[in-house]
């Protein structure tokens, strides 16, 4: 007698040397079943090859593939109820017949997520952003990406890292991110989308990293966490080992406002700590429309506390764009960034102000203090760059900067910042920036 597989799936490849290569199951024998399942990697060998079973001469039923990666489902013996669905519609909930779906997490049964980060019904019939994942893989303690998109399932929850989580098939189309609807939506979905649905739990990186995090949209909040309200996020790594010399690279966290690869948008009872972040984080809308605002390295928009947390790589947008922080309303203490900041608008225009860029917040109304910056500062037009804190003009002030916020014993670095304005802070030289006596007042022993 042959076994059985239900309710299961394989994102990945398969190259045979020989025959029955499967992108599930390579030979499913006499007396043998496989139901409600799916495959989506590539498949190759030299007999007997198909996307989901290679050789079969057991029964499937409700099984599917992707065509787009191969018209051959079952190599060899009855396709039975093996179906092929183009690329699109693995992304959609209704095209698996007799899959049950749920939205509670650890619970039998599937989970489908939209790009707003809402799940999917049985009967959905429009493209969702991922393809079918198990709900009985959710999990508090997260090993794999799968379980980190799943946080999406319940917002209020506290999770932690419990190691390394390479995120790289985000950006390439492959395993759930189908990222059929480029250039946007695609790769990961933010977790917390709107402030009627943020992430209010805790997340705690127990000191690991998450690499390769792709995100390409072209609406607002959006970053690994899109929202957050009343959260504590912390000690996390967002890495794409990003060459500032080479921003050309597949992985990058883009949107249209509020864009962090961290948080999107921290409200006033938020708090980030004990972070650090390596990307390309661009306003989607600076490409084409010349916008995309509050643009932060490490967070876009910050209303509570960033603490002990630094960022470098590329920020780019329109208007309050900073190297760790775009917008900041909060309070920012004893972090950094080397992040290259670049607002492509920064012009008055009449009626309205426009906001600059800063090497560590593109603009602060809260507090600055213990923090340093040392990424070039790049802007656009005459809202002049803020080696530490950027800029902002007003038309009805006649074009004149506006200082706002304050900054307490805050640096930049005048050399590699190409620039000697700031709002607010002390400009140091290159040199200066390495001498622990430039930082008068910071404690250096505890």
């Amino acid at each position: 007698a042959g076994g059985s597989i239900s309710n299961t799936y394989a994102t990945g490849g398969v190259k045979g040397e020989g025959g029955n290569a499967g992108g599930l199951v390579g030979s499913n024998k006499t007396g043998a079943t496989i139901a409600d399942s799916y495959a989506t990697g590539d498949v190759s060998g030299s007999t007997a090859v198909g996307e989901l079973v290679g050789n079969n001469s057991g029964t499937i039923t409700n099984s599917y593939w992707n065509l787009e990666l191969g018209q051959t489902g079952v190599g060899e013996g009855s396709v039975g109820g093996a179906q092929g669905l183009t690329a699109e519609k693995m992304l959609v909930s209704s095209n698996f017949n007799n899959f049950t779906f749920t939205a509670t997490p650890g619970a039998a049964g599937w989970v489908v997520v939209n790009a707003n980060g809402s799940l999917q019904t049985a009967a959905s019939d429009v493209a969702a952003a991922t393809s079918p994942m198990l709900a009985s893989e959710y999990s508090t303690t997260i090993y794999d990406g799968h379980q980190l998109q799943l946080m999406v399932m319940a917002l209020g929850a506290d999770y932690e890292l419990s190691n390394d989580i390479n995120l790289s098939a985000t950006s390439n189309g492959s395993d759930v991110w189908g990222g059929i609807t480029q250039p946007a939506p695609s790769g990961f979905i933010p977790v917390g989308k709107t402030n009627t649905t943020a992430f209010t739990g805790n997340f705690n990186g127990k000191g690991y990293a998450i690499k390769k995090l792709n995100i390409s949209r072209t609406d607002n909040y959006v970053g690994l966490f899109g929202y957050a309200s009343g959260s504590n996020i912390s000690n996390v790594a967002i890495v794409n080992y990003l060459d500032v010399n080479n921003p050309d690279v597949k992985e990058k966290v883009m949107g249209d406002n509020y864009v962090g690869a961290l948080v999107g948008y921290a409200d006033s009872n938020s708090s980030i700590s004990y972070s650090y972040t390596d990307n390309f984080v661009a306003g989607y809308q600076t490409y084409v429309r010349q916008r995309g605002d509050d643009i932060g390295g490490l967070v876009g928009y910050n209303g509570g506390t960033v603490r002990n947390s630094a960022s470098s790589g590329i920020a780019y947008g329109g208007n309050y764009v900073g190297g760790l922080v775009g917008y900041n309303a909060g309070t920012i203490n004893n972090s950094y960034s080397k992040t290259n900041t670049n607002a492509r608008v920064g012009r008055v225009q009449t009626g309205g102000g426009t906001g600059g860029s800063g090497g560590l917040a593109g603009y602060s109304t809260g507090t600055v203090s213990n923090s340093y910056a040392m990424g070039n500062v790049i802007k656009r037009g005459s809202v002049p760059p803020g080696g530490l804190v950027g800029c902002v003009k007003y038309y009805k002030d006649n074009g004149n900067c506006v200082l706002s916020g304050s900054v307490n014993r805050g640096y930049w670095d005048i050399d590699t910042s190409g620039t000697t304005k700031s709002n607010r802070g002390h400009g140091l030289s290159d040199a200066q920036m390495k001498q622990q006596n430039s930082y008068s007042g910071w404690d250096f022993n505890s």
